[in-house]
Order: structure tokens, then C-alpha cells, then sequence
């Protein structure tokens, strides 16, 4: 393990646990904690926290839940401006050396959607009706009364007329999720400065060539900044 960031042995696909029952959130925990910008930022806010006498911190999960951490817990958060929680989703930081994060703590805002209550559309038309908003944003409202099924498939079809007419297309992500394993495998290797005809021999398909595991960083990478 690299004992730095807390990394699995990369030559050892089994010492990154039952990848197989990892949630959509802890994949791109993996990815993001392997980011040297996310790093640098939860080691600049530690070192501004007021430690208690009993070795705990200060931090944003004290006031979520009223418990005190340290920063080498899981679901301990270091605070974030709004520009670091657009940067990287995170309503807080975690640390980047603990792989089982708490899902609370690892959340992505980037998939988060806001629910308004009936109040908020007291004067709205009821379903079918929906607003614009600036910054790609849309509101439409939805009638808890009636079959909600019917409403998703006219909201995704609203959503998708807005998003080619906003944009000139609709924005499709594929994923793959049996590559990604490999890919961290891939990126724990090359921080831990490994040749490229080495990480190639985690791919098996690549038959040792030296481009085609560079291809497979370049891809890895990605998903580092943008799963």
C-alpha cells in the first residue's frame, strides 16, 4: 500500500477489496481522491483547524451530525468555499487518504437534484408547467397527486427539447464500469512512477505495448477530473 495516500498495492487487483459492490459514489470517490489539486486543498484546511484537547477537530461533520472527528476518520469534512464545492461536488472535503468513506460524506452535489415544495409553485399550472432558468437550469413542477411515471417520461422529454434547443444537442455519458478497476490500477501505478511496458502488463489486451497503456492513463485521467 502506499502509505502517502493510502493506495492498494496496484500489482494486486484483490487489495482493492470487493470492488464489486461498490456504489456509483465510491467509484468516483476513487477517482477523485486520487487528485493532486483535491489533496493539496484538504492538506491546506487541516492545518488551519483548531484541535481540541482530546485530538479531535473542528470540522463541517461537527455540525452535521454534532460529532467531534479526527481528520483520520471517515466522514470527517473539511470546509469549502462555493468555488471548491462547484469544483469538485463535494459539500466537503474528506480525506483523501481513507478509501470507505461514509456515503454521506462522499455525495456528489453534481448529482443532486432540488425538490421544492408546493408552496414554492402556489401559483404554478400544476404539471407540464416549466421555467427556464438561467445557467442551464430548469424548474418543473410535478403533481405528487397523480401517477408519478408518466410525469418522469414528459419531464425527460422537456428536459431534452431544453437541453438541444439550449445547446444544439443532448449530452450523453458512457461508462464502463468493468474498466475502471484496471484504471485505478493504472493511475496507482503510474504515481508510484512505474514504466509504461510494466502498467501495460495490467492490461492484457494491450500486448505489452507501451502506447496502448498510455492510452489507457490518458483515459484513466479523465475520469480523475470529470467521472
Amino acid at each position: 500500500m502506499n502509505n502517502d495516500w493510502g493506495l492498494p498495492d496496484w500489482r494486486d487487483s484483490f487489495s482493492y477489496g470487493d470492488t464489486t459492490r461498490w456504489k456509483l459514489l465510491r467509484w468516483r470517490w476513487e477517482f477523485y481522491r486520487r487528485r493532486d489539486d483535491l489533496r493539496q486543498l484538504f492538506q491546506s484546511k487541516i492545518k488551519t483547524l483548531c484541535q481540541n484537547t482530546d485530538g479531535t477537530h473542528t470540522a463541517v461533520s461537527d455540525l452535521r451530525d454534532n460529532l467531534l472527528r479526527s481528520p483520520f476518520d471517515p466522514g470527517f469534512l473539511v470546509d469549502c468555499s462555493e468555488a471548491e464545492k462547484l469544483e469538485f461536488g463535494y459539500a466537503g472535503i474528506p480525506n483523501p487518504r481513507i478509501s470507505d468513506q461514509e456515503m454521506g460524506a462522499i455525495f456528489s452535489l453534481h448529482d443532486a437534484v432540488t425538490i421544492e415544495s408546493e408552496k414554492s409553485f402556489a401559483n404554478s399550472k400544476g404539471l407540464g408547467t416549466n421555467r427556464p432558468l438561467s445557467g442551464g437550469k430548469m424548474h418543473i413542477t410535478f403533481d405528487i397527486d397523480r401517477p408519478i411515471d408518466p410525469q418522469l417520461k414528459a419531464a425527460n422529454r422537456a428536459l431534452k427539447k431544453h437541453q438541444v434547443a439550449h445547446h444544439g444537442k443532448n449530452f450523453q455519458r458512457r461508462r464502463h464500469p468493468k474498466k475502471w478497476l484496471g484504471y485505478l490500477q493504472t493511475l496507482d501505478a503510474r504515481e508510484a512512477k512505474v514504466t509504461w511496458s510494466e502498467i501495460a502488463k495490467i492490461h492484457a489486451h494491450t500486448k505489452g505495448d507501451e502506447q496502448a497503456a498510455r492510452d489507457i492513463w490518458e483515459q484513466a485521467n479523465i475520469l480523475r477530473f470529470d467521472f
